[in-house]
């Protein structure tokens, strides 16, 4: 429960000369750009009626208009405990945060929102507020990802795990990052190591990433990837090159992959790739799935491909299934669990993965 207020943060006021005293009129008042006579109204209302949760919402309103917003926030929350389904007091409550500079104070506000509320025009603008804002800053990626794969026909299982690092300054600066990645398959091992650039020009974010495994076994000894991301109302497209060398020869691939966005609440999207192997021979794939969330629970996503992959040295063709759901532990870290199945013509593998991102 939230304490008592001070009298002092009530200051109230004779009611006797107020005129007509109800929540609708001092509504009308502040709406009508008389935020003073506003928190008048609704602080004589609250006189008579204490435990009126719609007179403390309207003196928050009126108070957060006039500039005091420690009396707006004190009005806000005692509007919020004593009718704890107001989702309008939770908007002001972020929105009143957001003006602070508090920007988790208002992701957490505007996260507690109903779900049926969270797609409110008010609700949304000030999530793109938040995001525009925070894109501006720098920031610092890191991601953690293990994984374990069972195979058939039965042979030895797979371990990998991956570790990066990567720092974009602004919406539109230069993005830097460095990832490592150890891999154990059929009792070898390989140590992979990546380094990738990104940058915003001309509408599209570019990227170039070069690695290589020192004395690679199955990973390619070395590989370098261009790419392109760009963004048109609901949709994001992306395209990317890529050559590797293997023990067996090189690997050539192109991926190009749409994205349609669904009131921000689904996603789905299509892709299709072409690849030439080491002995130059052409093969073509394509790939479909969706993420979805509904409500505020995981984001959840689901996927199917066919094409090639280039394993063990070298290219085989691969169909995989693949099923996860990310869970956002706070604004700033969500973790991943992901199942994932191949069907290869040697054998199959199916594979439980798990991943944690942290922004800061």
């Amino acid at each position: 429960m939230i304490p008592d207020l001070p009298p002092q943060t009530i200051d109230f006021v004779r009611c006797d000369a107020a005129g007509e005293i109800s929540v609708a009129r001092a509504a009308e008042a502040r709406q009508g750009g008389r935020p003073s006579q506003a928190a008048t109204i609704a602080q004589c209302v609250l006189e008579r009626y204490p435990s009126d949760a719609d007179a403390w919402f309207e003196l928050g309103a009126a108070k957060s208009a006039l500039n005091q917003r420690p009396s707006a926030r004190e009005a806000y929350l005692r509007a919020l405990d004593l009718a704890p389904a107001n989702d309008d007091a939770r908007l002001a409550l972020a929105r009143l945060a957001w003006w602070e500079g508090d920007h988790a104070g208002a992701r957490n506000w505007l996260s507690s929102i109903s779900t049926a509320r969270s797609r409110d025009p008010e609700a949304l603008e000030l999530q793109r507020t938040l995001s525009t804002a925070e894109a501006s800053l720098t920031r610092w990626r890191a991601d953690l990802s293990v994984v374990q794969s069972k195979l058939t026909e039965n042979l030895p299982d797979w371990t990998e795990a991956r570790a990066s690092l990567f720092r974009r300054e602004g919406p539109s600066g230069l993005g830097l990052g460095l990832g490592i990645e150890y891999a154990r398959r059929f009792e070898r091992e390989d140590l992979y190591i990546e380094g990738q650039a990104t940058q915003q020009f001309g509408g599209a974010t570019w990227s170039i990433a070069f690695g290589g495994a020192p004395e690679a076994d199955f990973r390619p000894e070395t590989s370098v990837r261009f790419g392109a991301e760009t963004v048109s109302g609901p949709w994001q497209l992306a395209a990317t090159i890529a050559q590797s060398k293997y023990a067996a020869g090189l690997v050539s691939r192109l991926d190009l992959r749409a994205v349609h966005n669904f009131a921000d609440t689904v996603q789905v999207f299509v892709q299709t790739g072409v690849v030439q192997d080491e002995n130059s021979e052409i093969y073509f794939g394509y790939g479909l799935g969706a993420t979805s969330r509904l409500s505020a629970g995981p984001i959840l996503d689901a996927g199917w491909s066919d094409g090639a992959e280039s394993s063990e040295g070298f290219t085989v063709e691969v169909q995989t299934a693949t099923v996860g759901a990310t869970f956002e532990v706070s604004g700033s870290i969500r973790v991943r669990a992901g199942l994932t199945h191949e069907m290869r013509d040697a054998y199959d593998r199916t594979e439980a993965g798990l991943s944690l991102t942290r922004t800061f």
